[in-house]
């Protein structure tokens, strides 16, 4: 039989291991979290170049050496393209 010195450390082992457990996951679910909200905006900037290919003129267009048949198709693309 444990004495309750030896019940109570026990205990305060498996509250320690419990806390940098939840730490680690909570740090990597915030992770996870940040590289989908990077990942969104990332999308959404080439959405909006590709929107503003629309608003080019030819000679714009021709600067940068895109057609504006491939500008529109560029346009056209989803955002997870």
């Amino acid at each position: 039989m444990k004495t309750i010195h030896a019940m109570q450390k026990d205990n305060a082992s498996e509250i320690i291991a419990l806390r940098r457990w939840r730490q680690e996951y909570l740090r990597r679910a915030a992770g996870a979290f940040w590289r989908a909200i990077r990942g969104i905006r990332v999308r959404a900037e080439r959405q909006r170049s590709r929107r503003l290919l629309l608003e080019m003129t030819d000679a714009q267009l021709r600067d940068i050496g895109v057609s504006r048949p491939d500008a529109a198709k560029e346009a056209r693309r989803t955002i997870w393209d």
